[in-house]
């Protein structure tokens, strides 16, 4: 019998997005982990570079039975939007299906071969080489659907698994009811991306 495991928050040492401490309504789901809302601009400013590709492979693996699952995602790039892009990018995530044990992390990418995506990524922050997480968990991981009869793509942030807050006028963080996923065409989205990104260089970002 297959076992599931659930999780609020991923087991990785830290990431500043994440709300550690907060109270929030009543209205937040009970099974999505809470982020700091980030702006299309600040992913820019976080991110070593900004990919399109293809996801052509995923496997999972668990070293031993006292450390947690990783997946990882081979990524075939087609396209650099911003910085420094190889042939080929090795994604990593917490969560997966090892044997009989699936572990899921809300708030974590999932990818799925065969897909289109634009990422936003940075170094895994375990240390290990040439490997990247997506800046801000699924708010840096935008899938790329290809209208049929224009061939126009269009890019549609994956917000799935997580609530999103933001601190108000009296400072309260709060869930953030509006906007939603951002959805946009993909060339305005990848010149909106570069324009944040040579304003990152101006101001001596990485």
């Amino acid at each position: 019998m297959r076992q599931h495991a659930f999780l609020r928050a991923p087991v990785r040492t830290a990431i500043p997005a994440i709300v550690t401490a907060l109270v929030l309504t009543a209205t937040t789901p009970a099974d999505s982990t809470i982020l700091l809302k980030m702006s299309l601009e600040r992913m820019a400013q976080d991110a070593v570079m900004v990919v399109q590709g293809h996801v052509a492979w995923d496997y999972s693996v668990r070293p031993d039975p006292t450390e947690p699952i990783f997946t990882y995602s081979g990524l075939e790039v087609s396209g650099c939007v911003a910085g420094e892009c190889p042939e080929t990018v090795i994604l990593k995530h917490e969560g997966g299906t090892v044997g009989e044990l699936t572990i899921f992390i809300p708030g974590m990418p999932k990818f799925t071969p065969g897909d289109e995506v634009l990422l936003f990524l940075e170094p895994d922050p375990n240390g290990e080489k040439d490997a990247f997480y997506t800046v801000g968990m699924v708010q840096g991981y935008f899938k790329i659907v290809t209208d049929p009869q224009s061939g126009v793509k269009t890019a549609l942030q994956q917000l799935f698994g997580v609530t999103l807050a933001s601190p108000g006028g009296d400072g309260v963080i709060a869930p953030v009811k509006s906007p939603g996923p951002l959805e946009a065409n993909l060339q305005d989205l990848a010149k909106r991306i570069r324009e944040a990104w040579k304003s990152k260089k101006k101001e001596g970002g990485k």
